[in-house]
């Protein structure tokens, strides 16, 4: 059974619209995700986990023949929803129709486009939002825990890595030009551990030898990042950088690199 829908909270007469092919299984569908408490829609959600979901019911607002199109479907379902939209008896988060009907066709997607023209983002202008008590809490739940992709290389085949690279192409990186306090990362201090771990993938990094001074008997252990050695121990560079690749023997200052 084509048509519109409403779930209608029986306490409060609070209700969702909504438009599918069959109605009463895009109902099942939506009762199950109410009782896993995962639905999409947090304020019907929210209802259903106060109210129960005993107090919830199927009302069938308009049924159509198997023969109307979605487009047709949507078009009266927009004129329902800005009806309802007058008041504050509806659940539905979104302005505009997009019912469990397919995909949208290039003029729906237009007119979903246009209703949301001028309407500020729930998010925009929140830097972190979350407090340091929750900000511990989340990365202490995922402590330990394997990543889904971990051990997996060339999954993807060599097509989709294509596809992937060409979307990208022209596209301006959307933290382009952003700096300082305008930073997400603006205040964010790596560890230590983080900050050797990430300067031994460094692509910069270049590993080196132990050296030795003949001169004042000092040792350098060998490492994996000769720039950040030499700038912690004030050495220049280019000279240990020639003396770990053998280029020169022994520099002016005594340090001679030490090979197994």
């Amino acid at each position: 059974m084509q048509g519109i829908y409403k779930i209608v909270n029986k306490v409060n007469g609070k209700y969702y619209v909504g438009s599918a092919k069959d109605i009463e299984l895009r109902f099942k569908e939506h009762c199950n995700s109410l009782e896993k408490g995962n639905h999409y829609n947090v304020y019907l959600q929210r209802a259903w986990n106060k109210y129960g979901g005993e107090n919830f019911q199927l009302a069938i607002h308009k049924i159509f023949s198997p023969e109307t199109n979605r487009e047709e479907l949507y078009e009266i379902e927009q004129i329902i929803l800005d009806e309802c939209f007058l008041n504050d008896k509806i659940y539905n988060v979104s302005h505009a129709a997009c019912g469990g009907c397919g995909s949208h066709s290039e003029e729906t997607r237009i007119k979903i486009g246009i209703t949301g023209l001028g309407r500020v983002p729930w998010n925009k202008d929140l830097k972190n939002c979350f407090s340091e008590e929750v900000c511990q809490q989340l990365s202490e739940s995922h402590k330990g825990q394997v990543p889904w992709n971990k051990g997996k290389t060339g999954h993807l085949s060599a097509k989709t890595l294509r596809m992937m690279g060409n979307r990208h192409i022209g596209q301006v990186a959307w933290n382009k030009g952003v700096s300082g306090e305008d930073s997400h990362r603006y205040g964010i201090k790596h560890t230590d551990e983080t900050r050797d771990l990430m300067s031994i993938n460094s692509p910069s990094a270049k590993p080196y030898p132990a050296f030795r001074n003949i001169k004042s008997g000092i040792c350098i252990s060998a490492g994996h990042n000769l720039k950040r050695m030499c700038r912690e121990l004030g050495l220049n560079w280019d000279t240990m950088w020639n003396l770990s690749r053998g280029a020169t023997k022994c520099s002016r200052d005594g340090w001679v690199a030490v090979r197994e």
